[in-house]
């Protein structure tokens, strides 16, 4: 365990998956809004007290759109997508090919990010825990991949991964089509440390902090929570 805390200056890539098509949201889930607020944005601004640098992983087609007009964003998505682009320390990569799932994302995005460690996380996270990144950062030292674990379940969207060490991993899973991220966890020579709930829970973290945005109703709800003026706190993300 590395007795260091976390550094003063952001020492951390972040790469976010945002190729999801959001078919139950009528809408690619980068263009969802929070009231006025697009989630991605949402995502970047927690982020930005431990991330230096925000690689945002985005679909061929998307791409495709973007470049020709067709499948245009929902009204004001356009304007939201290149304002949040344009930010300081954002940028993007494109997946060459559609539909491999977050594991070819995760590659896509290590291999742009410019750190030796990276956070992984989607966009449609927009409770993600700040506190969580600090806390994991504690086992740096020894490891490979950092991966909490919720309900039995590893949670590979909110987890640390060291940049020179997965991203070749990540990459010989691909050419060989052995795209389960759970497999990239449990059986592939990284060094992954599992921080389980009950740890994860005495940092102060609050399950919330893995909610994703999938129905209508998941957007009332997460809408609800950062609209309460004392949402860190109930949280436990700050």
């Amino acid at each position: 365990m590395s007795s260091d805390a976390f550094p003063s200056v952001a020492p951390l890539s972040c790469v976010i998956l945002a190729g999801g098509e959001g078919r139950r949201m009528g809408m690619p889930k980068l263009y969802l809004r929070l009231g006025d607020r697009p989630i991605l944005e949402i995502v970047i601004e927690r982020l930005r007290p431990v991330c230096s640098e925000f690689i945002v992983v985005l679909s061929p087609a998307l791409g495709r759109s973007l470049d020709t007009g067709e499948a245009p964003p929902p009204p004001h998505g356009a304007a939201d997508l290149a304002r949040i682009l344009s930010g300081e320390g954002v940028r993007t990569a494109f997946d060459v090919e559609e539909d491999k799932g977050p594991l070819y994302g995760l590659m896509t995005g290590l291999s742009s990010a410019e750190h030796s460690w990276t956070l992984a996380v989607s966009c449609d996270a927009p409770l993600v825990s700040p506190r969580l990144v600090r806390s994991m950062w504690r086992y740096t030292d020894n490891s490979d991949v950092i991966v909490p674990e919720r309900a039995g379940r590893l949670q590979p969207l909110q987890a640390l991964y060291r940049t020179e060490a997965v991203q070749p991993e990540a990459r010989r899973r691909v050419r060989g089509n052995r795209l389960k991220m759970r497999d990239l966890l449990k059986e592939s020579p990284l060094r992954v440390h599992t921080v389980p709930e009950a740890e994860w829970s005495a940092w102060g973290i609050r399950d919330t902090a893995f909610t994703n945005l999938n129905t209508p109703e998941d957007l009332e709800t997460v809408s609800l929570l950062l609209n309460d003026p004392n949402h860190d706190d109930l949280l436990g993300n700050a």
